[in-house]
């Protein structure tokens, strides 16, 4: 071990009015915490300099000594840890707008504990009161410990720490809910009557112009070419009778609908790639490809495919008025809300809250076989299905002899009437 000792003046740094005396960690043999290279630390004074150098030689005799290199930094740490989200992306294994959203939350903190500090140096108090005095709201702020506690364990990876600061940080006001609370306290509490209306009141959205805005009446009678509801109404239906994501409904193909042995196949999904540029890729997981029975949802898309301008196999099942995918889906909600100003329904409804119904209503037709519920969602752990979309249905009394697709398009006792493409179609159990 080297005696790290103050040395100067150095006179072309004095005669510029610079710092002239330093102290350097450069020797090899000098024991360092991070940074190979060690560096030169400079001082005005000689006495500030001796006193640094008794510092540095202190704690060669315990820890190590701490350098300004860019190894062992929080900048550092940083860097390698976006790098490896970019590779991800790259692998489109996450998506570039996680990566975005990451890079954008971490921006602040990174540059308030400071790039330059050495990430020994940083401690759970330190990011605690960070955290505390950050402006921003409850969500935000768990984002960002999240992602501070990935750059830490990306430092102890690289063996720049021994254990995580931020790992033991809890915000205020957090609460820890129990599995009961999760259970009882849930999102939604789903009324079966009051989303029968609004399916219903979907299907009329496609086939009668009474249910239309009067902005898309007026170019309805104007432009027979793109007649009434398009097919917006029956993209949320299947989003509630399949239980499929809004991205994987909007890159769905005819290709994909097997009407001879009544399923459809999920296999790909609307994706957003670096640059926010929408393409069609493969759907999240292994498990999110998989078949999913039509039932009475059937007989809509087959109306809708004979009426659909766009009904070859590789056209896709909703697309926009030129046949393109849809890469927002405000106009699937615009629907949603026109059905729910109609019926006098004061509720907040979007195309993903189908989707929460459909695993609701699955689960109480199979009497909460989760198994069933994750494999028609396409999740690799039940327990999350059960957990985060699997919720509360007010009506207990209904049966469990029927899923989902004939559940709310039939009736429940007898049959039902509905008007699709101006005919009448009779749906019986």
């Amino acid at each position: 071990m080297v005696e790290i000792v103050a040395k100067g003046p150095v006179k072309s740094r004095q005669k510029k009015g610079w710092a002239a005396w330093y102290v350097s960690t450069r020797h090899r043999d000098i024991k360092k915490i991070a940074g190979e290279k060690g560096e030169l630390i400079w001082f005005r004074d000689r006495e500030d300099a001796e006193q640094k150098a008794r510092e540095l030689n202190a704690a060669q005799y315990t820890n190590g000594v701490v350098t300004r290199s860019s190894a062992g930094t929080l900048g550092s740490a940083h860097k390698i840890y976006i790098a490896a989200l970019e590779e991800r992306a790259e692998r489109k294994n996450i998506g570039w707008p996680y990566v975005d959203k990451i890079k954008s939350n971490l921006k602040r903190p990174i540059d308030r504990l400071g790039r330059n500090t050495k990430v020994t140096e940083i401690t759970k108090e330190i990011i605690t009161r960070y955290i505390e005095g950050d402006p921003r709201c409850l969500t935000v702020r768990k984002d960002v410990l999240k992602y501070l506690k990935a750059v830490f364990e990306q430092a102890i990876e690289l063996k720049w720490i021994g254990n995580n600061p931020a790992a033991r940080v809890r915000i205020e006001g957090q609460r820890v809910f129990t599995e009961t609370e999760i259970v009882e306290d849930v999102g939604y509490n789903f009324d079966y009557d009051e989303c029968e209306r609004i399916i219903q009141g979907l299907i009329k959205y496609d086939t009668q112009n009474d249910y239309l805005p009067e902005k898309l009446r007026e170019r309805t009678s104007v432009n027979p070419s793109k007649p009434q509801g398009w097919c917006n109404g029956l993209a949320v239906i299947t989003i509630a009778t399949t239980g499929l994501r809004t991205q994987e409904i909007a890159a769905l193909r005819w290709s994909a609908v097997d009407f001879e042995h009544d399923r459809l196949l999920v296999l790909f999904a609307k994706k957003i790639g670096k640059g926010k540029r929408h393409f069609i890729g493969n759907v999240k997981s292994k498990k999110g490809r998989r078949a999913v029975p039509l039932g009475a949802l059937a007989k809509l898309l087959k109306e809708w495919r004979l009426r659909s301008p766009y009904a070859s196999d590789d056209d896709f099942v909703f697309p926009t008025h030129d046949g393109n995918f849809r890469v927002s889906y405000a106009t699937w909600n615009r629907a949603i809300k026109r059905v729910l100003d109609i019926e006098n329904i004061d509720r907040h409804f979007t195309s993903y809250t189908f989707r929460h119904f459909y695993a609701t209503l699955l689960a109480h037709k199979t009497q909460n076989d989760f198994i069933k519920v994750a494999d028609r969602l396409g999740h690799t752990s039940i327990e999350f299905s059960r957990r985060v979309y699997c919720e509360q249905l007010n009506d207990a009394t209904k049966n469990a002899e029927n899923e989902v697709a004939d559940s709310i398009l039939n009736t429940n006792t007898g049959e039902k009437t509905i008007v699709v493409g101006g005919e009448v179609y009779e749906l019986r159990r």
